[in-house]
């Protein structure tokens, strides 16, 4: 999306001029920041809502001219504490807790597009030291589509109602034992089953040419 990166100065009466410069110039933008949102399915969005812009918006579509809502991602969380959630992966590197980290939509198109991105989140308490540590974990799909409306970029989430457990609990030393001697038994039992094999083998050829001797 951005082709070069232009500090953005909000204007209270933003011109056609500008706007239209804007756009044939691709300047971009960085956004940061965070929401609070509720634990029941929703979303949010970015999009042009200003009632000064749109009609500039809609006369520049008009001339073959469309906002570029192509973009990059490099960090998207649900959850307060990031460090926490990055001390969570070093012992359970399973969990996607940032699975939209350097995912990127950039369709070249000279429309307007409506790109969406849909999230599962399920809740995981992680034991870490004993405590038990909230993270929050999801799963995504995304799509896109030409929109009569102004382009925008969707995130819609569904927040799951269960939650998941995961510990980490160390083996002991008989548990180690039990296991070693289970890897002996396998392998002993491989073995005589191999030399019963060979012998009978063995066995029966020499019967066979003892039979032809005599």
């Amino acid at each position: 999306m951005i082709d070069k990166t232009a500090e953005y100065v909000r204007e209270p009466n933003p011109s056609y001029d500008l706007i239209k410069k804007q756009v044939q110039d691709g300047e971009g933008c960085q956004l940061d920041g965070s929401i609070m949102v509720n634990k029941a399915p929703g979303n949010f969005h970015f999009s042009v809502h200003n009632d000064k812009v749109v009609p500039i918006i809609q006369r520049l579509n008009g001339e073959g001219m469309y906002l570029n809502f192509a973009h990059k991602i490099n960090h998207f969380a649900f959850g307060t504490h990031e460090h926490e959630g990055r001390e969570v992966l070093q012992k359970f590197p399973e969990i996607e807790l940032f699975p939209l980290e350097g995912t990127s939509m950039d369709e070249d198109i000279r429309l307007s597009i409506a790109y969406q991105y849909y999230l599962n989140v399920v809740r995981a308490v992680v034991m870490l030291k004993g405590k038990p540590t909230e993270v929050y974990q999801y799963t995504i799909s995304k799509s896109y589509g030409i929109t009569r409306d102004t382009p925008a970029l969707f995130f819609k989430y569904e927040m799951s109602p269960l939650y998941v457990r995961y510990d980490l609990k160390e083996k002991s030393i008989w548990h180690f034992i039990v296991n070693i001697c289970a890897i002996i038994g396998g392998v002993y039992t491989a073995f005589s089953i191999i030399d019963s094999v060979i012998y009978t083998s063995i066995s029966k050829i020499f019967k066979d040419r003892i039979g032809k001797l005599t």
